[in-house]
């Protein structure tokens, strides 16, 4: 008898088997799904629950000794140097990409990145692809690669998206769709932002991640992620704009408070006169601030006429 591990696939397996041991990795349409399976060595058994009644239980339980399982399983990695950044790359061993489900090798891996905030990628069987967010310019990149990587997957494709970990936590995702998830709570302002491919190379897409427990401090850190993008939206002359805000739960509750906050912000935001006369090249901008995945607090639009 083979010992029990959890197996990541694509979101669309087993979807409409309902006793298949399973379960989502993130609360999104697209999020991997975590199966829990016998390891026969010359073939995997996926386990199913032996009633629906019987479901969470019996999930719940194997669960525990899947992930148990899978942190004695001893999993190499290689740190290379891309631009002169850190990047670690676990690849050609079976469960590498199971890794990210294992906190104490995140834990080396945000050693080895020396960040508390690293960006993971999964995009086949068998591939664990992780950087630090220190150097914008890769990051910006990162979302492509994984992309690739998952296009052109030789086994089992996972996922096209890019995970977020915090202290070894996974809490988001960015790709085509980007939600945020539940994070501890950092002393900093957390903030993360990610550049993402637009229809054209002047339509950009920015997502930030963003999170404090003090309002005017939040307040001051969309400010400047702000500015910072609306110059990048100079630089690259852009054409059109958006700017997708994601406040992280559990780092600031959902209030009144909050929500005054990003209406008057997506306003401000919006202003005719600062836009052109810092971005003049753009035609039409869009703000939003959501909160807990798709839960839009206020969202505005600027459109040249």
């Amino acid at each position: 008898m083979g010992q029990l591990l959890p197996v990541i696939k694509n979101y669309a397996w087993f979807k409409d088997d309902a006793l298949v041991l399973k379960e989502a990795l993130l609360d999104f349409d697209e999020s991997p799904v975590m199966g829990i399976a016998e390891d026969l060595d010359d073939k995997i058994q996926y386990s199913e629950a032996s009633s629906p009644e019987a479901f969470a239980a019996e999930l719940a339980t194997r669960k525990i000794e899947a992930l148990e399982n899978l942190k004695n399983l001893e999993i190499t990695y290689e740190v290379q140097e891309v631009n002169g950044e850190k990047v670690v790359v676990a690849s050609g061993q079976e469960f590498a990409s199971e890794k990210i489900l294992d906190t104490a090798f995140l834990e080396k891996i945000h050693q080895e990145l020396a960040s508390e905030q690293i960006a993971i990628g999964i995009p086949f069987q068998g591939l664990l692809i992780a950087i630090s967010n220190g150097s914008t310019e890769l990051l910006n990149k990162f979302p492509s690669v994984v992309k690739k990587h998952y296009d052109n997957a030789q086994v089992d494709k996972i996922s096209d998206k890019v995970f977020l970990s915090v202290n070894a936590s996974i809490i988001a995702h960015a790709g085509v769709d980007v939600s945020a998830q539940k994070a501890a709570e950092p002393e900093p302002c957390f903030v993360q932002t990610m550049t993402l491919t637009g229809a054209t190379e002047k339509d950009l897409e920015f997502v930030t991640f963003i999170g404090h427990q003090d309002l005017v401090e939040l307040r001051a850190a969309f400010h400047k992620t702000y500015q910072e993008l609306l110059e990048k939206c100079k630089a690259e002359e852009a054409i059109s704009g958006i700017m997708k805000f994601m406040i992280i739960p559990e780092i600031i509750e959902k209030s009144d408070g909050l929500i005054h906050v990003c209406v008057d912000l997506a306003s401000t935001f919006c202003d005719v006169e600062t836009i052109a006369s810092t971005a003049p090249a753009l035609k039409s901008l869009k703000v939003v601030f959501n909160y807990d995945q798709e839960d839009v607090l206020a969202e505005q639009s600027y459109a040249k006429l």
